[in-house]
């Protein structure tokens, strides 16, 4: 069952699109993507936990369907605003993978959230090579559109990140927290061990044989994670 009519009136109070699959009266879980992609890369994870949940993937600003600029700030005000909305005080599920799971967590800090999973979440953003390479190449080479961010949004993707340092908000976080790491993720081994030790009883999950985008390989497993997770709370 997907909610339509109610997310319309979300879509232009926020300017942010945001697909809704499972009924209502279920929990809700919410599926933050990560940088240079939108809520497309939740497609088959969203089905099969919609059997389950009410599932919100959104498009951060910026990309996929949304309006950009992307600003930190701005995603967690359009997240907040679309949360209320749809679920009014109900505290949602937080789930996010990189870009998105600094969103979740400042989101978290600002808000009462029912629990949060954090994946492949960075403290500081180390990309100074990678931006200086993305700005050197013509817009032609990356592909924008309802799946993919366009050079634009990538670049202030990055922008942003560079000047943001998530550690004041860690000791805010009061939601259950569950961070979780491929073990061969290694740019992000330190900071997701940083990052459980300092949110108050988060637990750290390191996953065998997993790099930094293994939810988008390892559907099933991601699905099961999620799951079991938010049953728990």
């Amino acid at each position: 069952m997907h909610v339509i009519a109610n997310w319309k009136r979300v879509l232009m109070a926020t300017d942010m699109h945001v697909a809704v699959s499972g009924m209502t009266g279920q929990p809700v879980v919410v599926l933050l993507h990560c940088m240079g992609r939108s809520g497309t890369m939740w497609d088959r994870h969203r089905a099969l936990l919609a059997e389950r949940f009410r599932v919100l993937a959104p498009d951060l600003p910026g990309h996929g369907k949304s309006a950009g600029p992307f600003t930190v700030t701005g995603a967690v005000t359009a997240m907040a605003d679309a949360l209320s909305r749809s679920c009014g005080d109900e505290p949602a599920h937080l789930v996010g993978l990189s870009l998105g799971a600094r969103v979740g967590l400042k989101l978290a800090a600002d808000r009462n959230a029912a629990s949060l999973a954090l994946l492949g979440c960075g403290l500081s953003f180390r990309g100074g090579a990678q931006l200086a390479a993305i700005r050197a190449l013509p817009a032609v080479f990356f592909r924008g559109g309802p799946d993919k961010a366009d050079k634009a949004a990538l670049t202030a993707s990055m922008i942003e990140l560079e000047a943001l340092d998530l550690r004041p908000s860690l000791a805010a976080v009061s939601a259950r927290t569950l961070v979780a790491c491929g073990e061969k993720d290694k740019p992000y081994l330190a900071d997701s061990r940083e990052i459980a030790a300092t949110i108050p009883g988060a637990q750290l999950r390191l996953i065998p044989g997993a790099g930094h985008l293994w939810p988008l390989q390892r559907v099933d497993d991601f699905v099961k994670l999620v799951t079991g997770w938010v049953d728990g709370a």
